[in-house]
């Protein structure tokens, strides 16, 4: 009978990890960039009282005997596929494909990345995230060429004037971007948003502000690179990555999951009552 308290226990567990993963995706659907948190499950504790016998040419062996297993968490990732893409505000931009946003708080110190792409410049012109972190990319260093030798926190002089080239696809800052959106000219390069990735970016610490943190699971980030290159997406002008949860998908697993956690609860009390009544017995 502990056993099955001791099983019920563990199951429980899992259970209640699991479905509060699911109420932080499901409160994060309208975050943008935001990705969902996937989960697994393993058996735990398999108890084999005997292995069976070996059967002969003209009749099998026996079944080995065994009183099942508990439940525990295998495994814990973050769901990079793509989400939709929205409209966005001037500043605002999406990545389609593979990369991050590189972004720090504190000056290149230690470095953050993202996939939400709500960006606002402040009073002196720098470009910020959602939580007012500095956005890296490349200076324009002219003849159509951008710095690539080193990134560098994006600071706008012309704040009135700036935007993302319209319609591009390579994440350029531009001058005049009233007339590049109007398709007068093509407005005077500024600079162009890096991108980086990881060999295996599921392996991330979601950090505030939909932001990542590095771990030596994720590996080495790859070195910085524009949009379109080594490997890097597209990065759409005034657009957003909406939330990639999928809202039916997570009611229907937090339904099975609670299911479970039901049954779980139906067999530990049970279990309970049993080693209640054989005290109450021992004690008459």
């Amino acid at each position: 009978m502990l056993d099955i308290m001791k099983n019920g226990e563990n199951a429980m567990r899992a259970f209640e990890t699991a479905l509060r993963l699911q109420t932080a995706n499901m409160g994060n659907m309208s975050t943008t960039g935001y990705k969902s948190l996937k989960y697994s499950f393993k058996t735990v504790f398999n108890k084999v009282i005997n292995t069976g016998s070996a059967g002969t040419l003209q009749q099998g062996g026996t079944n080995p005997h065994q009183e099942g297993s508990s439940v525990a968490l295998a495994n814990i990732a973050i769901d990079f596929s793509q989400g939709e893409l929205g409209t966005g505000n001037m500043m605002d931009a999406a990545i389609q494909g593979n990369g991050l946003f590189i972004v720090s708080p504190d000056n290149g110190t230690t470095f953050l990345y993202t996939r939400a792409g709500n960006f606002q410049l402040n009073d002196t012109g720098e470009l910020l995230d959602n939580s007012g972190r500095n956005v890296y990319g490349y200076k324009y260093a002219g003849n159509s060429e951008f710095d690539t030798t080193k990134i560098e926190p994006i600071v706008i002089k012309n704040t009135a004037n700036a935007g993302w080239q319209f319609e591009g696809t390579r994440g350029i800052l531009v001058e005049d971007f009233a007339l590049s959106a109007k398709g007068l000219e093509a407005g005077i390069p500024l600079y162009q948003v890096a991108l980086t990735d990881f060999p295996n970016k599921s392996a991330l610490i979601q950090h505030d502000g939909s932001t990542y943190k590095a771990t030596p699971a994720a590996g080495i980030p790859f070195e910085p690179a524009p949009p379109l290159y080594n490997g890097m997406g597209q990065v759409m002008s005034q657009s957003v990555e909406k939330s990639n949860v999928f809202f039916i998908g997570e009611t229907v697993d937090a339904m099975e999951i609670q299911r479970a956690m039901s049954a779980s609860l139906t067999a530990v009390k049970i279990a309970s009552q049993q080693i209640e009544n054989i005290i109450q017995q021992l004690g008459t």
